[in-house]
């Protein structure tokens, strides 16, 4: 072949792959020399292929619109974090008894301290 036929696209080899019109336009070929499908470009989708391909942007749509909504949802996270939170502390507890007790006990004090703080602070006013 000639040098102006492989640049339009065409295979020296007898299998086209896909090939460019002299006015610019993308055609495919049905399948290339590894007998996989070539990918059509969008002009030139078929009824089924264009329906397969809505299909998957909805779907993929979907899980995206899901994945943001899991993130954004605060008392969801907020419910998440919680119930690691405990049981990150009840292992801690079955290891460290004495510790927990401990942890418990000082911010039992220190919330105690805060309300005690915010009590003087209003009946001083």
């Amino acid at each position: 072949m000639t040098a102006a036929a492989d640049s339009v696209g065409r295979s020296t080899s007898g299998v086209a792959s896909e090939t460019t019109t002299q006015f610019g336009a993308r055609a495919s070929a049905r399948r290339d020399a590894s007998g996989a499908a070539i990918t059509v470009s969008p002009e030139r989708l078929t009824r089924l292929q264009a329906r397969d391909a809505a299909a998957q942007a909805r779907a993929e749509f979907a899980a995206t619109l899901q994945a943001l909504e899991d993130k954004l949802n605060v008392p969801k996270q907020v419910g998440i974090r919680v119930t690691r939170a405990r049981s990150s502390f009840r292992s801690f507890a079955d290891r460290e008894p004495v510790g927990a007790l401990a942890a418990v006990v000082g911010i039992a004090v220190a919330a105690g301290v805060g309300v005690w703080f915010i009590v003087r602070a209003v009946m001083r006013d």
